[in-house]
């Protein structure tokens, strides 16, 4: 009897969800309200797990079509999330960005706070 390790687990879910079989099931899955497993309740840890990977390729192989990464990036685990922990602090950084850009629009509408001013348009010549 073979017993695998929990990481060997780990990475035996993550190779089965990278295989296109199972990206087209899990596409087909949300779009026609499929049951992707036997039991839809009281999921296990490795069910979650298997979901999070589907959803984690699904993602990153709709980058790549994007021309947003290139294909390069699927040929290691370690250039996925390489990759993806890349995306993610872009995405913490655009946001803390905006929310800045909108703190300083805020603090300069309430500088004008009690102050009136008349805007008329004139006509065009």
């Amino acid at each position: 009897m073979n017993i695998q390790s929990g990481d060997e687990i780990l990475d035996s879910l993550r190779a089965l969800a990278k295989k296109p079989y199972y990206q087209a099931f899990f596409a087909q899955a949300k779009d026609l309200s499929l049951r992707i497993f036997e039991n839809d309740r009281d999921l296990t840890f490795y069910q979650i797990i298997f979901l999070n990977y589907l959803s984690m390729y699904n993602n990153l192989s709709l980058d790549v079509y994007l021309g947003e990464v290139p294909e390069i990036v699927t040929d290691n685990f370690i250039y996925e999330d390489a990759y993806l922990h890349y995306k993610k602090e872009s995405r913490r950084q655009e946001t803390a960005k905006s929310k800045e850009k909108i703190k300083k629009k805020d603090t300069s509408a309430s500088d004008n706070i009690g102050k009136f001013s008349w805007n008329f348009k004139t006509k065009k010549p």
